[in-house]
């Protein structure tokens, strides 16, 4: 299952979305509109977001193997607990 099927169902099946067309606000509103929202929506995070994703998770893959090969053990430290009395 998909992740577009997923959310198709969360919100058309599980939480009745179509509904909200009844209400006065939303009369102008159909599941085509929903749909739209939620095509640009994802249009804007695969052009956009998952670029900047790809670039920071391999960034993070580098510097955390570059941190774990010189990594010194910690110690442990410890300071006194102050009076709570």
């Amino acid at each position: 299952m998909s992740l577009r099927s997923t959310l198709d169902f969360l919100l058309y099946d599980w939480l009745d979305a179509e509904s909200l067309n009844q209400r006065e606000r939303f009369a102008d509103h159909s599941r085509e509109t929903f749909d739209a929202v939620l095509d640009t929506c994802e249009r804007i995070a695969r052009e956009k977001y998952a670029p900047f994703n790809r670039t920071v998770t391999r960034r993070s893959r580098i510097s955390t193997a570059r941190k774990s090969s010189c990594r010194r053990p910690r110690t442990m430290r410890t300071r006194p607990l102050s009076n709570r009395e």
